[in-house]
């Protein structure tokens, strides 16, 4: 069957129902309602994406934008118009089959404004929380051994990697550095101090593998040679990451690139960032991983502008998903996010991107108020919880006004 023609066919149907509306000429020029209406008729038309690939490929998708909110809503429509409908292992009985795709998101100037999405289905504390997660690794400590949950924070991985061969296991299953153990055998030998020597240096950690700053070494390479194509850092564990069922990292690689450009009259660079992930919700985690990431981008920038002692500049930042998807339970229509999901995709056909749109220059948004009290919040709450090993809550005794005070490290503001 052809499945285009037969589709051509009943969307012409359709225009020239539209066309014999009296009201036609008067609402909309004749390309703008052609465009809306047959965007609007794809989009409801059931697995449309099977229709113009077919049956077990998976789409790929570029995604081109100026800054974060446009690329978003770009994002959004893009998967949820041509993304394969398909099962996933987190979908429950009644949630309609998921949205799928391989996508490219580009975003040429990614710390330009409007830099929020009001579509971010979160707080302004919540989103500051998980920047400075990833970016100054405020977490690292919720890692858990022998927990099965926390096995991993990008921050740890990046900052300090250490290979595994059981993260769940007690002492995280970390590797041993065979040159470290024949140092310690040479060591008992010499000196008759036996195995147990040995089994003392084993238990103390002395004959780990060391933890890898991956991101020093990023800046290192650049600092050799600043046209190098290494420079990159990798989240996955392939002696541990792949038995996990769950808790694994869903982000990858990160790739640095540096051009040369001309900076306020001087020679400098361009730092631009490539990300790469193996799957990830677009929904409700695409927004903050890129808006951590983004800030990332800058971090490393302002490190290596530091280090090579020329200026530099954040450049442009490409972002790639091979499964971006929007969960069925997204929009199963007997729950409330289903009608969050309706609205949403509703409002990015009929307006533009602006209207989803807030920049942190405009001092009445709402989010931002919460983001800069909430490193004032955060910073208590992990004081409090290395007094008492208590999480999520802060000293009962501080006052709203001390609350609001309370001091946090300074590089959170960097």
């Amino acid at each position: 069957m052809d499945y285009k023609k037969e589709i051509g066919e009943v969307f012409l149907k359709k225009l020239d129902e539209m066309k014999s509306d009296e009201n036609f000429n008067d609402r909309l020029s004749k390309d703008e309602i052609f465009s809306y209406e047959y965007s609007k008729f794809m989009a409801q038309i059931q697995d449309y994406s099977n229709y113009s690939i077919k049956r077990g490929d998976l789409p790929a998708i570029l995604i081109d934008a100026e800054v974060l909110p446009e690329a978003m809503d770009k994002a959004i429509l893009e998967v949820w118009d041509k993304g394969i409908s398909v099962k996933t292992h987190y979908d429950k009985p009644g949630d309609p089959q998921s949205k799928e795709a391989t996508v490219m998101i580009r975003i040429r100037n990614p710390l330009a404004e409007p830099r929020l999405y009001k579509n971010y289905p979160g707080s302004g504390a919540a989103l500051e929380e998980y920047r400075l997660e990833v970016v100054h690794g405020i977490h690292n400590h919720w890692i858990a051994p022998g927990t099965e949950k926390w096995t991993y924070t990008y921050h740890e991985r990046f900052f300090e990697n250490q290979p595994s061969e059981n993260l769940n296991a007690p002492d995280r299953g970390i590797l041993i550095s065979r040159s470290k153990l024949r140092e310690a055998l040479k060591e008992a030998k010499t000196n008759n101090w036996g195995l147990d020597y040995v089994n003392h240096r084993l238990e103390n950690g002395y004959l780990d593998i060391p933890k890898t700053n991956q991101i020093a070494k990023i800046i290192a390479d650049l600092r050799r040679d600043i046209t190098s194509k290494g420079a990159q850092a990798t989240t996955w564990m392939p002696t541990a990451d792949p038995g996990l069922e769950s808790n694994r990292p869903c982000m990858q690689i990160g790739w640095f690139r540096s051009l040369e450009t001309e900076i306020k009259g001087k020679k400098g660079y361009q730092v631009n960032l490539d990300m790469l992930f193996r799957s990830r919700d677009l929904y409700k985690a695409a927004f903050m991983n890129i808006w951590a990431l983004t800030d990332f981008q800058r971090s490393v920038t302002k490190g290596l502008e530091k280090e090579i002692g020329m200026p530099c500049i954040v450049g442009n930042y490409n972002d790639t998903s091979f499964s971006l998807h929007i969960y069925g339970a997204y929009f199963n229509k007997e729950t409330k996010t289903n009608e969050e999901m309706e609205s949403t995709i509703a409002r990015i056909r009929k307006t533009p991107w602006t209207d989803r749109a807030w920049s942190l220059n405009d001092p009445d948004i709402p989010h931002l108020e919460e983001m800069l009290e909430a490193r004032h919040v955060i910073s208590a709450k992990l004081d409090w919880e290395k007094k008492t090993g208590n999480k999520g809550t802060y000293d009962p005794n501080l006052t709203t006004e001390q609350l609001k005070s309370y001091p946090y490290p300074m590089e959170w503001d960097e």
